[in-house]
């Protein structure tokens, strides 16, 4: 071997003959690429940096070319595996690269080789094709599980969206549920501290009208004769009026004013003598003037009436709308917590089963890492080892057809 800057030579000298007289073996050129190799390797090893990386480089192409003179051999020896030796060393002939005359008392020997060599290119064509449909069965299972994964990682996040949207849901119908509950709750407290006294006010109410109405009788007799005041009408009269106005002190002016018209129609007392102060038309109108005041007092209490009425109708029609929204809200709360249960439980089987598939594309993407990896050498070493399997076959059969 001589070392040269930057590159490597060795020489190799096979049977001690010249090169263009020799005849290599592939054995021979086979151990010389490895020899080769070796010492390109010590010489590496005692170099530079730049020297050992050219040298490195050297070996490597030594042992590619070794790799490649061993394939027809390996495969002559397999395809003969189970054939008588002298058939195995012609195998061995057929597979180097020298040059070979027909012997066609071999004939029979040449058509089992062929045999044999086809035979065994059938397999490996069988396993090269069963290499690629299982990298192509890793990928596609590979891929299919990724899809599946990435779908429930969809599944989970819209799973996900769903909890938060019922939760949310659930939560606002809790915050009205609580809000017409305390409206209710306000309402009836009015209603008891507002608006139930009213009613026991509206029972007086309805009774001074009457007796407003009952005056109003008595006083309206006594406007087709002055004979009808009579001293005890009139005073029963009064008592009337004064038993209004005790119920109904909002009423004294009126009640006052009906009291002195009264005490007018009243006649004098015998003694004085004297005619009534009103007489003729003059007592009617002081008759039509009393009730007309009356009728003031009973129109006062009616509108009064009216305003209960009004009060107590607007309070009941709101106590009762909100009872009623409160009602709907409280069965809002159960329903739209069951689908908060339900939305909550679906996100947690959603998040089981990503985390199921993911682990199934861990395992399949591995699994397809792991054949994939040497996908191209086993490629391209069946296709190798086919390659020499056709170069034999190819010179058996001109050898077959030179006999």
């Amino acid at each position: 071997a001589m070392a040269t800057a930057g590159s490597y030579e060795v020489l190799l000298d096979v049977e001690g003959s010249s090169p263009p007289q020799q005849h290599r073996s592939n054995r021979k050129l086979m151990a010389g690429a490895v020899i080769a190799a070796v010492m390109l390797l010590a010489i590496a090893l005692q170099t530079g940096e730049d020297s050992h990386r050219t040298a490195l480089v050297s070996a490597a192409k030594m042992m590619g070319l070794y790799a490649e003179l061993e394939v027809p051999r390996k495969m002559a020896l397999m395809a003969m595996e189970h054939t008588p030796k002298e058939e195995q060393q012609l195998a061995l002939s057929l597979a180097s690269s020298e040059p070979m005359l027909a012997d066609c008392a071999r004939k029979a020997v040449y058509t089992n080789i062929l045999s044999n060599f086809k035979y065994l290119q059938g397999n490996l064509t069988v396993e090269n094709q069963t290499r690629v449909q299982t990298d192509l069965d890793l990928f596609v299972a590979k891929s299919s599980a990724y899809t599946e994964w990435i779908d429930s990682e969809s599944a989970y996040r819209t799973a996900q969206s769903a909890k938060e949207q019922a939760d949310a849901a659930a939560e606002y119908a809790r915050s009205k549920f609580s809000e017409y509950k305390k409206a209710v709750e306000v309402g009836e407290e009015d209603y008891e501290k507002n608006i139930a006294p009213t009613l026991d006010e509206k029972a007086g109410l309805v009774l001074q009208a009457e007796m407003i109405e009952t005056l109003t009788g008595v006083i309206s007799k006594m406007s087709g004769s002055e004979a009808e005041a009579t001293p005890a009408k009139l005073q029963d009269a009064k008592a009337k009026l004064a038993a209004i106005e005790a119920k109904n002190p909002k009423l004294g002016k009126l009640a006052g004013q009906v009291g002195s018209i009264l005490d007018k129609m009243s006649p004098p007392a015998p003694a004085a003598k004297a005619s009534r102060r009103l007489l003729g038309s003059g007592f009617e109108d002081t008759v039509k003037q009393a009730l007309a005041i009356l009728g003031e007092m009973k129109a006062e209490v009616e509108t009064r009436v009216k305003e209960i009425d009004e009060a107590v109708a607007k309070s009941a029609a709101w106590l009762k709308a909100n009872r009623a929204t409160k009602l709907e809200w409280e069965v809002k709360v159960v329903d739209l917590g069951n689908t908060a249960d339900r939305a909550n439980a679906d996100k947690n089987a959603a998040d089981l089963e990503r985390e199921k598939l993911a682990g199934v594309y861990k395992v399949k993407n591995a699994a397809y890492v792991d054949g994939h990896a040497g996908l191209e050498d086993d490629l391209a070493s069946f296709s190798a080892q086919i390659a020499a399997l056709q170069t034999v076959i190819d010179k058996v059969v001109e050898l077959l057809a030179k006999c």
